[in-house]
């Protein structure tokens, strides 16, 4: 399956203001959030995006994966997006 979004991995980088959340890209690509409350938190689910689909295409293709290696992706990017175990 091809994309057309900047591969990953992407990865939120610590800001030196409060209310501010960047995500840099694999490509070297800087996403900035300013001014909002939820601004790390965005910023780790944007980070989290690449891994995120391609965990829920995994399962879209084959729902019933008993494959631990699936899963475990599946619970790393949720990990990823929330900032903490899933």
């Amino acid at each position: 399956m091809t994309t057309a979004h900047t591969p990953g991995p992407w990865r939120t980088r610590d800001s030196l203001h409060e209310n501010h959340g960047i995500v840099r890209t694999g490509t070297n690509m800087e996403v900035q959030i300013h001014d909002s409350v939820c601004a790390e938190a965005d910023a780790r689910l944007i980070a989290a995006a690449p891994e995120l689909l391609a965990a829920l295409q995994t399962l879209a293709f084959d729902p019933y994966d008993t494959d631990p290696k699936c899963w475990a992706n599946a619970m790393a990017a949720i990990d990823k997006a929330t900032g903490g175990a899933a």
